[in-house]
């Protein structure tokens, strides 16, 4: 399932939470990437970090050597990883869910893994 799949499908059964993962003291709130763990439905939510949101989506790695660097589209100041961004535009620039998982799907995001090339080994 692509991230902003998942986002969108996590947003129909959460409103906005702001800074943090899930609302603690609000139920059925989440974040953008919150939401994504919830539309997805194959991740626990307990105690999840973003680390185990890489694993899932690895455009969201920490990694600096494979992390996807983004601009924030509204304001332009900030160029950082795409998972820090998610979290820009929903707490700066409070934008809605579904605007941030469009605008991930305008990104230049390819997760088809490479095909396996063996060579023949002779007899």
């Amino acid at each position: 399932m692509r991230l902003s799949d998942a986002i969108r499908e996590g947003c129909r059964y959460t409103t906005k939470a702001r800074e943090m993962f899930f609302g603690d003291d609000v139920p059925n709130t989440a974040c953008a990437l919150g939401a994504a763990v919830l539309g997805y439905n194959h991740i626990t939510y307990d105690n999840i970090t973003t680390l185990d949101l890489a694993r899932v989506w690895p455009e969201l790695t920490l990694e600096p050597e494979r992390a996807m660097v983004t601009t924030c589209p509204d304001c332009g100041e900030l160029t950082v990883m795409l998972c820090l961004i998610s979290d820009h535009l929903n707490d700066r620039h409070d934008w809605p869910r579904e605007a941030i998982a469009d605008f991930i799907e305008t990104l230049s995001i390819d997760l088809t893994p490479a095909p396996v090339v063996r060579e023949a080994v002779p007899a």
